[in-house]
Protein backbone atom coordinates (compact mmCIF):
# COMPACT_ATOMS: atom_id res chain seq x y z
CA UNK A 1 0.00 0.00 0.00
CA UNK A 2 2.87 2.39 0.69
CA UNK A 3 4.01 2.11 -2.92
CA UNK A 4 0.53 3.07 -4.09
CA UNK A 5 0.49 5.90 -1.53
CA UNK A 6 3.65 7.13 -3.24
CA UNK A 7 2.05 6.83 -6.67
CA UNK A 8 -1.06 8.62 -5.39
CA UNK A 9 1.12 11.40 -4.04
CA UNK A 10 2.82 11.73 -7.42
CA UNK A 11 -0.54 11.80 -9.17
CA UNK A 12 -1.97 14.17 -6.55
CA UNK A 13 0.86 16.67 -6.93
CA UNK A 14 1.30 16.41 -10.69
CA UNK A 15 -1.99 15.26 -12.12
CA UNK A 16 -4.56 17.07 -10.10
CA UNK A 17 -2.59 20.28 -9.98
CA UNK A 18 -2.73 20.79 -13.72
CA UNK A 19 -5.45 22.85 -15.36
CA UNK A 20 -7.05 22.22 -18.72
CA UNK A 21 -8.40 25.75 -18.87
CA UNK A 22 -5.27 27.15 -20.43
CA UNK A 23 -3.98 30.65 -20.88
CA UNK A 24 -6.26 33.04 -22.64
CA UNK A 25 -3.47 35.20 -24.01
CA UNK A 26 -2.18 34.35 -27.53
CA UNK A 27 1.31 32.90 -27.82
CA UNK A 28 3.98 34.01 -30.25
CA UNK A 29 4.75 31.27 -32.80
CA UNK A 30 7.95 29.34 -32.19
CA UNK A 31 9.94 28.42 -35.29
CA UNK A 32 12.33 25.48 -35.43
CA UNK A 33 15.90 26.30 -36.28
CA UNK A 34 17.98 23.08 -36.13
CA UNK A 35 21.19 25.13 -35.95
CA UNK A 36 20.04 26.74 -32.71
CA UNK A 37 17.69 24.40 -30.87
CA UNK A 38 16.37 20.96 -31.57
CA UNK A 39 12.69 20.47 -32.23
CA UNK A 40 12.36 18.59 -28.93
CA UNK A 41 14.12 21.36 -26.99
CA UNK A 42 11.74 23.98 -28.34
CA UNK A 43 8.69 21.86 -27.49
CA UNK A 44 9.97 21.11 -23.98
CA UNK A 45 10.69 24.78 -23.32
CA UNK A 46 7.25 25.85 -24.55
CA UNK A 47 5.49 23.12 -22.55
CA UNK A 48 7.45 24.12 -19.44
CA UNK A 49 6.13 27.66 -19.86
CA UNK A 50 2.62 26.29 -20.44
CA UNK A 51 2.76 24.42 -17.13
CA UNK A 52 3.79 27.61 -15.37
CA UNK A 53 0.44 29.14 -16.29
CA UNK A 54 -1.49 25.85 -15.91
CA UNK A 55 -2.18 25.51 -19.63
CA UNK A 56 -2.25 21.76 -19.69
CA UNK A 57 -3.94 21.53 -23.10
CA UNK A 58 -1.13 23.43 -24.81
CA UNK A 59 1.50 21.49 -22.86
CA UNK A 60 0.00 18.21 -24.04
CA UNK A 61 0.07 19.42 -27.62
CA UNK A 62 3.74 20.40 -27.31
CA UNK A 63 4.75 17.09 -25.73
CA UNK A 64 2.61 14.66 -27.68
CA UNK A 65 2.61 16.25 -31.14
CA UNK A 66 6.38 16.63 -31.08
CA UNK A 67 6.79 13.07 -29.79
CA UNK A 68 5.28 11.85 -33.06
CA UNK A 69 8.20 13.53 -34.83
CA UNK A 70 10.80 12.59 -32.18
CA UNK A 71 9.54 9.16 -30.99
CA UNK A 72 12.68 8.30 -29.01
CA UNK A 73 12.80 11.44 -26.87
CA UNK A 74 12.27 10.29 -23.29
CA UNK A 75 11.43 13.72 -21.89
CA UNK A 76 8.73 14.29 -24.50
CA UNK A 77 7.40 10.79 -23.80
CA UNK A 78 7.30 11.36 -20.05
CA UNK A 79 5.63 14.74 -20.47
CA UNK A 80 3.07 13.36 -22.90
CA UNK A 81 2.23 10.42 -20.64
CA UNK A 82 2.13 12.52 -17.51
CA UNK A 83 -0.13 15.21 -18.93
CA UNK A 84 -2.49 12.66 -20.47
CA UNK A 85 -2.66 10.78 -17.19
CA UNK A 86 -3.35 14.00 -15.34
CA UNK A 87 -6.05 15.01 -17.79
CA UNK A 88 -7.73 11.61 -17.57
CA UNK A 89 -10.13 12.97 -14.92
CA UNK A 90 -11.46 15.48 -17.46
CA UNK A 91 -11.98 13.07 -20.36
CA UNK A 92 -15.48 12.30 -21.62
CA UNK A 93 -15.17 8.70 -20.41
CA UNK A 94 -14.57 9.96 -16.87
CA UNK A 95 -17.50 12.37 -17.16
CA UNK A 96 -19.78 9.54 -18.34
CA UNK A 97 -18.83 7.39 -15.35
CA UNK A 98 -19.36 10.23 -12.89
CA UNK A 99 -22.67 11.20 -14.50
CA UNK A 100 -23.93 7.63 -14.04
CA UNK A 101 -23.47 8.13 -10.29
CA UNK A 102 -24.92 11.70 -10.35
CA UNK A 103 -21.49 13.16 -9.64
CA UNK A 104 -20.33 16.40 -11.25
CA UNK A 105 -17.46 16.19 -13.74
CA UNK A 106 -14.10 17.22 -12.30
CA UNK A 107 -12.72 20.62 -13.29
CA UNK A 108 -9.01 20.60 -12.56
CA UNK A 109 -8.85 24.38 -12.88
CA UNK A 110 -11.61 24.93 -10.29
CA UNK A 111 -11.73 21.82 -8.12
CA UNK A 112 -7.99 21.29 -7.87
CA UNK A 113 -6.20 24.56 -8.63
CA UNK A 114 -8.88 27.10 -7.79
CA UNK A 115 -8.92 29.32 -4.68
CA UNK A 116 -11.05 26.73 -2.90
CA UNK A 117 -9.55 23.78 -4.72
CA UNK A 118 -7.89 20.75 -3.23
CA UNK A 119 -4.33 22.10 -3.21
CA UNK A 120 -5.05 25.45 -1.57
CA UNK A 121 -7.51 23.88 0.87
CA UNK A 122 -5.05 21.17 1.82
CA UNK A 123 -2.28 23.72 2.39
CA UNK A 124 -4.57 25.80 4.59
CA UNK A 125 -5.58 22.79 6.68
CA UNK A 126 -1.94 21.71 6.98
CA UNK A 127 -0.87 25.22 8.02
CA UNK A 128 -3.53 25.30 10.72
CA UNK A 129 -2.62 21.84 11.97
CA UNK A 130 0.75 20.35 11.09
CA UNK A 131 -0.53 16.89 12.08
CA UNK A 132 -3.32 17.03 9.49
CA UNK A 133 -3.33 14.21 6.96
CA UNK A 134 -5.23 14.13 3.69
CA UNK A 135 -8.90 13.27 4.17
CA UNK A 136 -10.78 12.79 0.91
CA UNK A 137 -14.16 13.92 2.23
CA UNK A 138 -12.73 17.33 3.22
CA UNK A 139 -12.57 18.41 -0.42
CA UNK A 140 -14.92 19.09 -3.31
CA UNK A 141 -14.33 15.78 -5.04
CA UNK A 142 -16.63 13.05 -6.41
CA UNK A 143 -18.50 11.10 -3.71
CA UNK A 144 -17.12 13.37 -0.96
CA UNK A 145 -20.65 14.49 -0.04
CA UNK A 146 -21.80 10.88 0.16
CA UNK A 147 -18.97 10.07 2.53
CA UNK A 148 -19.67 13.11 4.71
CA UNK A 149 -23.43 12.57 4.88
CA UNK A 150 -23.12 8.89 5.75
CA UNK A 151 -20.07 8.94 8.01
CA UNK A 152 -20.04 5.76 10.07
CA UNK A 153 -22.97 4.30 8.11
CA UNK A 154 -21.59 1.87 5.53
CA UNK A 155 -25.06 0.71 4.51
CA UNK A 156 -26.31 4.25 3.88
CA UNK A 157 -23.11 5.18 2.04
CA UNK A 158 -23.34 2.20 -0.31
CA UNK A 159 -27.03 2.87 -0.92
CA UNK A 160 -26.41 6.55 -1.72
CA UNK A 161 -23.74 5.59 -4.27
CA UNK A 162 -25.86 2.89 -5.94
CA UNK A 163 -29.21 4.71 -5.97
CA UNK A 164 -28.46 6.82 -9.10
CA UNK A 165 -27.64 3.63 -11.02
CA UNK A 166 -30.87 2.04 -9.83
CA UNK A 167 -32.90 5.13 -10.71
CA UNK A 168 -31.41 5.01 -14.22
CA UNK A 169 -32.08 1.25 -14.41
CA UNK A 170 -28.38 0.68 -14.99
CA UNK A 171 -26.66 -2.63 -14.37
CA UNK A 172 -23.21 -3.51 -13.07
CA UNK A 173 -22.42 -4.69 -16.62
CA UNK A 174 -23.09 -1.20 -17.97
CA UNK A 175 -20.68 0.28 -15.44
CA UNK A 176 -18.11 -2.31 -16.52
CA UNK A 177 -18.63 -1.23 -20.14
CA UNK A 178 -18.09 2.43 -19.22
CA UNK A 179 -14.77 1.54 -17.60
CA UNK A 180 -13.79 -0.64 -20.54
CA UNK A 181 -14.33 2.30 -22.91
CA UNK A 182 -11.70 4.19 -20.93
CA UNK A 183 -9.06 1.48 -21.30
CA UNK A 184 -7.56 2.57 -24.68
CA UNK A 185 -6.79 5.97 -23.21
CA UNK A 186 -4.64 4.42 -20.49
CA UNK A 187 -2.97 2.06 -22.97
CA UNK A 188 -1.77 5.16 -24.85
CA UNK A 189 -0.37 6.52 -21.57
CA UNK A 190 1.33 3.18 -20.94
CA UNK A 191 3.04 3.41 -24.34
CA UNK A 192 4.44 6.84 -23.43
CA UNK A 193 5.92 5.69 -20.13
CA UNK A 194 7.41 2.61 -21.79
CA UNK A 195 9.54 5.05 -23.80
CA UNK A 196 10.31 7.29 -20.80
CA UNK A 197 11.84 4.47 -18.71
CA UNK A 198 14.51 3.72 -21.30
CA UNK A 199 16.88 6.47 -20.14
CA UNK A 200 18.52 6.12 -16.75
CA UNK A 201 19.35 9.83 -16.87
CA UNK A 202 15.78 11.04 -17.31
CA UNK A 203 15.39 14.43 -15.64
CA UNK A 204 11.99 15.94 -16.39
CA UNK A 205 11.48 19.45 -15.02
CA UNK A 206 8.15 20.59 -13.58
CA UNK A 207 8.06 24.33 -12.88
CA UNK A 208 7.72 25.47 -9.29
CA UNK A 209 4.83 27.76 -10.29
CA UNK A 210 2.65 24.74 -10.94
CA UNK A 211 2.47 23.71 -7.28
CA UNK A 212 3.86 26.81 -5.62
CA UNK A 213 6.91 24.92 -4.44
CA UNK A 214 10.17 26.60 -3.51
CA UNK A 215 12.02 24.93 -6.39
CA UNK A 216 11.24 23.08 -9.59
CA UNK A 217 10.44 19.41 -9.21
CA UNK A 218 12.40 16.86 -11.21
CA UNK A 219 10.98 13.52 -12.26
CA UNK A 220 13.58 10.78 -12.67
CA UNK A 221 13.62 7.29 -14.09
CA UNK A 222 12.22 5.83 -10.86
CA UNK A 223 9.21 8.12 -11.11
CA UNK A 224 8.66 7.02 -14.72
CA UNK A 225 8.74 3.37 -13.64
CA UNK A 226 6.22 4.18 -10.88
CA UNK A 227 3.83 5.89 -13.28
CA UNK A 228 4.18 3.03 -15.78
CA UNK A 229 3.46 0.46 -13.09
CA UNK A 230 0.37 2.31 -11.88
CA UNK A 231 -0.95 2.73 -15.43
CA UNK A 232 -0.43 -0.95 -16.21
CA UNK A 233 -2.31 -1.87 -13.04
CA UNK A 234 -5.23 0.33 -14.15
CA UNK A 235 -5.34 -1.27 -17.61
CA UNK A 236 -5.18 -4.79 -16.18
CA UNK A 237 -7.67 -4.02 -13.43
CA UNK A 238 -10.33 -2.86 -15.91
CA UNK A 239 -10.31 -6.23 -17.68
CA UNK A 240 -10.10 -8.20 -14.43
CA UNK A 241 -13.16 -6.36 -13.13
CA UNK A 242 -15.10 -6.85 -16.38
CA UNK A 243 -14.35 -10.58 -16.50
CA UNK A 244 -16.94 -11.33 -13.80
CA UNK A 245 -20.64 -11.18 -13.13
CA UNK A 246 -21.01 -10.38 -9.43
CA UNK A 247 -24.50 -11.80 -9.20
CA UNK A 248 -26.32 -8.63 -8.16
CA UNK A 249 -29.35 -7.04 -9.77
CA UNK A 250 -29.07 -3.58 -8.26
CA UNK A 251 -32.77 -2.78 -8.35
CA UNK A 252 -33.43 -5.76 -6.08
CA UNK A 253 -31.37 -4.56 -3.12
CA UNK A 254 -32.48 -0.99 -2.38
CA UNK A 255 -35.17 -0.29 0.20
CA UNK A 256 -37.54 2.66 0.08
CA UNK A 257 -35.87 4.24 3.11
CA UNK A 258 -32.61 4.54 1.17
CA UNK A 259 -30.92 1.59 2.81
CA UNK A 260 -29.54 -1.60 1.33
CA UNK A 261 -31.75 -4.63 1.95
CA UNK A 262 -29.03 -6.89 3.30
CA UNK A 263 -31.16 -10.01 3.11
CA UNK A 264 -31.89 -9.33 -0.56
CA UNK A 265 -28.23 -8.52 -1.17
CA UNK A 266 -27.09 -11.86 0.27
CA UNK A 267 -29.76 -13.64 -1.75
CA UNK A 268 -28.47 -11.96 -4.92
CA UNK A 269 -24.81 -12.64 -4.12
CA UNK A 270 -25.62 -16.27 -3.44
CA UNK A 271 -27.47 -16.66 -6.75
CA UNK A 272 -30.65 -17.80 -5.05
CA UNK A 273 -34.16 -17.48 -6.50
CA UNK A 274 -37.50 -18.70 -5.23
CA UNK A 275 -39.07 -21.57 -7.18
CA UNK A 276 -42.48 -22.49 -5.80
CA UNK A 277 -41.38 -21.33 -2.37
CA UNK A 278 -38.13 -23.32 -2.48
CA UNK A 279 -34.67 -21.81 -2.72
CA UNK A 280 -32.81 -22.73 -5.91
CA UNK A 281 -29.65 -21.52 -7.59
CA UNK A 282 -29.86 -19.22 -10.62
CA UNK A 283 -26.20 -20.01 -11.49
CA UNK A 284 -25.27 -16.33 -11.28
CA UNK A 285 -23.69 -15.97 -7.88
CA UNK A 286 -20.78 -13.85 -6.73
CA UNK A 287 -17.69 -14.27 -8.97
CA UNK A 288 -19.37 -16.01 -11.89
CA UNK A 289 -16.76 -15.86 -14.66
CA UNK A 290 -18.22 -14.52 -17.91
CA UNK A 291 -15.02 -13.99 -19.94
CA UNK A 292 -11.97 -15.77 -18.61
CA UNK A 293 -9.79 -14.48 -21.46
CA UNK A 294 -10.16 -10.92 -20.16
CA UNK A 295 -8.53 -12.08 -16.93
CA UNK A 296 -5.88 -14.48 -18.21
CA UNK A 297 -4.76 -12.16 -21.02
CA UNK A 298 -3.72 -9.57 -18.43
CA UNK A 299 -1.26 -11.88 -16.69
CA UNK A 300 1.73 -10.53 -18.64
CA UNK A 301 0.75 -6.89 -18.09
CA UNK A 302 0.20 -7.45 -14.35
CA UNK A 303 3.60 -9.15 -14.14
CA UNK A 304 5.20 -6.18 -15.91
CA UNK A 305 3.43 -3.86 -13.46
CA UNK A 306 5.00 -5.69 -10.53
CA UNK A 307 8.46 -5.75 -12.10
CA UNK A 308 8.20 -2.05 -12.93
CA UNK A 309 7.12 -1.33 -9.37
CA UNK A 310 10.27 -3.08 -8.18
CA UNK A 311 12.38 -1.03 -10.57
CA UNK A 312 10.68 2.16 -9.36
CA UNK A 313 11.33 1.44 -5.71
CA UNK A 314 14.93 0.36 -6.34
CA UNK A 315 15.64 3.52 -8.36
CA UNK A 316 13.98 5.74 -5.78
CA UNK A 317 16.18 4.21 -3.06
CA UNK A 318 19.30 5.35 -4.89
CA UNK A 319 18.09 8.44 -6.78
CA UNK A 320 15.41 9.57 -4.30
CA UNK A 321 12.27 11.43 -5.41
CA UNK A 322 11.04 15.00 -5.19
CA UNK A 323 7.46 13.86 -4.89
CA UNK A 324 7.40 11.88 -1.68
CA UNK A 325 10.43 12.85 0.42
CA UNK A 326 9.01 11.25 3.57
CA UNK A 327 9.25 7.81 1.94
CA UNK A 328 12.07 6.50 4.12
CA UNK A 329 14.43 3.70 3.20
CA UNK A 330 12.83 1.40 5.78
CA UNK A 331 9.39 2.00 4.25
CA UNK A 332 10.79 1.42 0.78
CA UNK A 333 12.34 -1.84 1.95
CA UNK A 334 9.00 -3.00 3.40
CA UNK A 335 7.21 -2.34 0.12
CA UNK A 336 10.00 -3.98 -1.85
CA UNK A 337 9.55 -7.12 0.22
CA UNK A 338 5.85 -7.22 -0.69
CA UNK A 339 6.57 -6.61 -4.39
CA UNK A 340 9.23 -9.35 -4.41
CA UNK A 341 6.77 -11.74 -2.77
CA UNK A 342 4.13 -10.87 -5.39
CA UNK A 343 6.62 -11.55 -8.20
CA UNK A 344 7.43 -14.95 -6.70
CA UNK A 345 3.70 -15.67 -6.48
CA UNK A 346 3.25 -14.69 -10.13
CA UNK A 347 5.96 -17.25 -10.92
CA UNK A 348 3.84 -20.00 -9.36
CA UNK A 349 4.95 -20.13 -5.73
CA UNK A 350 2.51 -20.25 -2.83
CA UNK A 351 3.57 -17.13 -0.95
CA UNK A 352 2.73 -15.79 2.48
CA UNK A 353 2.77 -11.99 2.27
CA UNK A 354 4.84 -11.13 5.31
CA UNK A 355 3.85 -7.45 5.48
CA UNK A 356 0.10 -8.13 5.42
CA UNK A 357 -2.11 -8.42 8.51
CA UNK A 358 -2.46 -12.04 9.65
CA UNK A 359 0.64 -13.01 7.69
CA UNK A 360 1.06 -16.76 7.81
CA UNK A 361 -2.69 -17.42 7.99
CA UNK A 362 -2.82 -17.84 4.21
CA UNK A 363 -0.64 -18.27 1.14
CA UNK A 364 -1.37 -17.10 -2.40
CA UNK A 365 -0.43 -18.33 -5.87
CA UNK A 366 -1.07 -15.42 -8.24
CA UNK A 367 -0.01 -17.45 -11.29
CA UNK A 368 -2.83 -19.89 -10.61
CA UNK A 369 -5.24 -16.97 -10.19
CA UNK A 370 -4.48 -15.75 -13.72
CA UNK A 371 -4.17 -19.21 -15.30
CA UNK A 372 -7.45 -20.52 -13.88
CA UNK A 373 -9.55 -17.66 -12.52
CA UNK A 374 -12.08 -18.79 -9.90
CA UNK A 375 -15.57 -19.39 -11.27
CA UNK A 376 -18.58 -19.72 -8.99
CA UNK A 377 -20.49 -21.42 -11.81
CA UNK A 378 -18.31 -24.49 -11.32
CA UNK A 379 -19.21 -24.79 -7.65
CA UNK A 380 -21.38 -27.74 -6.67
CA UNK A 381 -24.52 -26.74 -4.80
CA UNK A 382 -23.36 -29.05 -2.00
CA UNK A 383 -20.61 -26.53 -1.32
CA UNK A 384 -23.24 -24.19 0.06
CA UNK A 385 -23.44 -20.44 -0.51
CA UNK A 386 -20.68 -17.79 -0.42
CA UNK A 387 -22.29 -15.42 2.09
CA UNK A 388 -24.46 -15.45 5.18
CA UNK A 389 -26.22 -12.65 7.01
CA UNK A 390 -25.50 -12.48 10.73
CA UNK A 391 -27.50 -9.66 12.24
CA UNK A 392 -26.66 -6.68 10.06
CA UNK A 393 -23.29 -8.04 8.92
CA UNK A 394 -22.72 -9.86 5.62
CA UNK A 395 -20.04 -12.48 6.19
CA UNK A 396 -18.18 -14.73 3.72
CA UNK A 397 -18.40 -18.46 4.30
CA UNK A 398 -14.85 -19.70 4.76
CA UNK A 399 -15.50 -23.28 3.60
CA UNK A 400 -17.08 -22.03 0.37
CA UNK A 401 -14.20 -19.73 -0.53
CA UNK A 402 -11.60 -22.35 0.41
CA UNK A 403 -13.18 -24.59 -2.22
CA UNK A 404 -13.64 -21.80 -4.78
CA UNK A 405 -10.02 -20.68 -4.41
CA UNK A 406 -8.42 -24.13 -4.28
CA UNK A 407 -4.90 -23.90 -5.70
CA UNK A 408 -4.99 -20.11 -5.55
CA UNK A 409 -5.34 -19.34 -1.84
CA UNK A 410 -4.47 -21.78 0.91
CA UNK A 411 -6.13 -20.71 4.17
CA UNK A 412 -4.37 -22.18 7.17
Amino acid sequence: MRFFNYVFSLVFLCTLACSSGGSSSPKEPVYWDPTFQSRAEIALAQAYDDLKVHDLVSAQSQYCDTLVLEPADVNLAFGCGLVKLMRSVEQQQAADILTAFNQAPVSVENDILGPNGVINSYKALKNNNSAYTFNYSDFNLPFANNITQHAGDANGLLASILKPLIDKNMSVAQVQDLLKSFQPYFIDVEDNFNIAITDANLNFAIPKELFNTSEDLHAKQGDAYAMLSATQAIVAGIDMFKAYDYGVQLKSVLLKDGKINLKALVTELNGVVKVSGVNASDNVSFLTLIDGALFTNQRARFTFALNNAKQALSKIKTDHTDFYPSLSESKLNDVLVTVDEAILSMNGEMVSFSQFPHAGDFTVNLKALFDTPPNAKNMDIASGYPFVLEGDVVKPVESYFKTLLTGIVDIQ
